[in-house]
């Protein structure tokens, strides 16, 4: 007798810290159409605004990067502490859901990113973690990057007036 046999859920984080707080910091996260500033994202675009914001609850947000092209949608927008979305289309995933928390951590931004999943395709789940992990911990540094960028800029222009 054949029977399917659940796979395990994959976890992957990364984490990053920023000198910007977690205000500046959300600033950055919840504006989607921006990421391919500061992102791996190619593009970005909005195909259905979301609560409070056009990026809160309820957007659903597409990126492309290189040939892929996933949807995902935002279910917590939690200024400035917490973002999260699941994946819609894209990747052959089930259950993808990604938080984002950011804290306050001596002066700057803690980012801690982590999603969890399962392969749709048997066997797929350790290439899937390795390559989302690489891609999560990227994300993380790069957000946190950025971050810090625009916070130096913005306390240059303060120390100019």
């Amino acid at each position: 007798m054949y029977r399917m046999v659940q796979t395990k859920s994959r976890v992957v984080e990364g984490r990053a810290r920023t000198t910007a707080t977690p205000e500046e910091t959300f600033a950055i996260l919840g504006d989607a159409e921006r990421w391919p500033n500061w992102s791996l994202q190619d593009e970005a675009a909005l195909e259905r605004e979301g609560s409070p914001t056009r990026d809160g609850v309820g957007a659903i947000r597409r990126f492309r990067t290189g040939r892929v092209t996933v949807r995902e949608e935002v279910m917590v927008f939690d200024a400035p502490k917490r973002f999260v979305y699941e994946l819609r289309s894209g990747l052959a995933l089930k259950g993808y859901r990604a938080e984002v928390t950011l804290t306050p951590a001596d002066g700057g931004t803690e980012i801690h990113w982590r999603s969890h999943f399962k392969a749709k395709v048997p066997g797929a789940g350790p290439l899937y973690q390795w390559k989302l992990g690489h891609i999560i911990q990227q994300s993380a540094d790069m957000l946190a990057a950025e971050a810090t960028r625009r916070h130096a800029t913005a306390g240059a222009e303060q120390s100019v007036r």
